[in-house]
């Protein structure tokens, strides 16, 4: 998900940084006049409307998405101060997820120290920039400036129009890929974004983001320029052609990091809705908040979140005894399985490569034989209703005991055994993918007293 945001930011600074406005005006002398009053800005306080929806295909099945973002950007130059506050609302697959985060920079000597809180981790991280001037130098070059814009992108309204109590001019700018391209590569070079925190594969990220085709792209931006000091108080955009630009982002990724996309798997983005509002311009009376001492105190270097959020190494195979009740069943599993779910009555593992997954109970809840296969009839009937059965074999005996098997169109299975206990019903569920994984292995894994 951040390297979804990071697009988005990027989208979002390329529209701001197209700024930069007596005789009747002309998009010539507007834009000449921003780009005057662009260059004199100190400070500047602003909010950010972003509307995002994508569609992710693969193989025929399609997962939608919906971000919506809010959030407050200020930075005071002179003292190298920036701070901004972020909400995002998430839904995938009908489950939404509410996400804030925080950040405040400020250069110490010649190091630009950010610290930020994410409420996914709800944790504060501190990260630091050293040679910030260096970054500065570079993206002083990166402002691409409406005057130098084909003149036939812009169009300038005849009538101004209110924002507040402020008569603005109303410019309307149609950019296309090309002028993208040099916008968005030149973010790259400037490391104009905290690209870092994407992880290990930033890098390729970055690469793969200077070297896109943007050719589909466009970006349709209306800016509302305040008449007396030439400076946008708002302006909305509407980007078009980004699914485009995003499966080759993919694809360019997943050649750089794991060699490219498997031959039978089909993956395709596409973007409906992505629109974005910044509102509330202000460059007079900006303060910038400055880090919290509960940041400072409790702050933890990228790294050491890295350490602390990398998943635990699974156990690999062991002997697990399970007991409910008077029943008790020793499961030796083998090494070619890691553990990742362990109780008193049952045991989780699975494959390297996730091709098999395995899980030995013992259930209570269920008294018979007969009860068990309704529920499994029942997994039978959901399997139609989804489109995805394919066959289903009737209960019959294996190596001791009772099993049962429902096959999927995708070359997927799974296996159910079961025997009945003196107070319980031991139960092993088998998933599998292709027909490769060795059941009798995992039969013989069971001792029953």
């Amino acid at each position: 998900m951040k390297k979804i945001v990071a697009l988005v930011l990027c989208f979002v600074m390329a529209a701001g940084l197209m700024t930069g406005c007596q005789k009747p005006m002309d998009v010539e002398t507007l834009t000449q006049k921003m780009d005057e009053a662009t260059k004199a800005i100190n400070a500047q306080s602003m909010d950010v409307e972003v509307d995002l929806e994508m569609e992710l295909g693969a193989s025929g099945v399609t997962l939608s998405m919906k971000m919506g973002a809010d959030a407050t950007s200020k930075f005071q130059k002179e003292r190298n101060q920036s701070y901004m506050d972020l909400k995002m609302v998430m839904e995938l697959m009908g489950e939404k997820q509410e996400v804030s985060m925080e950040t405040y920079s400020a250069l110490e000597g010649d190091t630009m120290v950010t610290y930020g809180y994410d409420s996914t981790t709800d944790m504060w991280t501190k990260s630091e920039q050293p040679d910030y001037a260096a970054t500065v130098e570079k993206l002083e070059n990166v402002s691409v400036s409406f005057s130098e814009l084909p003149k036939e992108k812009l169009i300038l309204a005849e009538e101004k129009e209110l924002v507040g109590e402020r008569e603005c001019y109303v410019l309307t700018a149609d950019l296309d890929g090309t002028h993208l391209s040099d916008v968005m590569g030149s973010l790259m070079d400037a490391d104009a974004l905290d690209m870092d925190a994407l992880g290990a594969d930033a890098d390729a990220l970055v690469e793969a983001m200077k070297n896109a085709d943007w050719s589909a792209v466009n970006l349709h931006t209306v800016y509302y320029v305040d008449a007396q000091t030439f400076l946008p108080l708002q302006y909305t955009g509407e980007v078009t052609g980004v699914g485009e630009v995003m499966n080759g982002l993919f694809a360019s990724l997943m050649e750089m990091l794991g060699g490219g996309m498997p031959e039978d798997v089909e993956f395709e983005i596409e973007v409906p809705v992505f629109t974005f509002t910044c509102s509330n311009i202000t460059c007079e009376g900006v303060e910038v908040p400055t880090a919290p001492q509960e940041a400072i105190d409790n702050a933890v270097t990228e790294e050491e979140l890295d350490a602390l959020m990398q998943e635990p190494q699974l156990p690999i195979g062991g002997t697990y005894e399970l007991t409910a009740g008077a029943d008790t069943v020793t499961v030796v599993l083998p090494e070619t399985y890691s553990v990742y779910e362990e109780a008193s009555d049952c045991v989780g593992a699975m494959t390297a490569d996730y091709t098999a997954d395995v899980t030995y109970a013992l259930i209570t809840k269920l008294a018979s034989e007969e009860e068990l296969v309704s529920e499994l009839m029942e997994e039978v009937e959901w399997a139609k209703e989804d489109g995805w059965y394919l066959s289903h074999t009737e209960p019959a005996d294996y190596q001791g005991f009772r099993c049962m098997t429902i096959n999927f169109n995708d070359d997927t299975a799974t296996y159910y055994y079961w025997k009945e206990l003196n107070e319980s019903l031991f139960f092993i569920n088998l998933y599998t993918e292709g027909n490769d994984v060795d059941v009798d292995e995992l039969l013989n894994a069971v001792q029953i007293p």
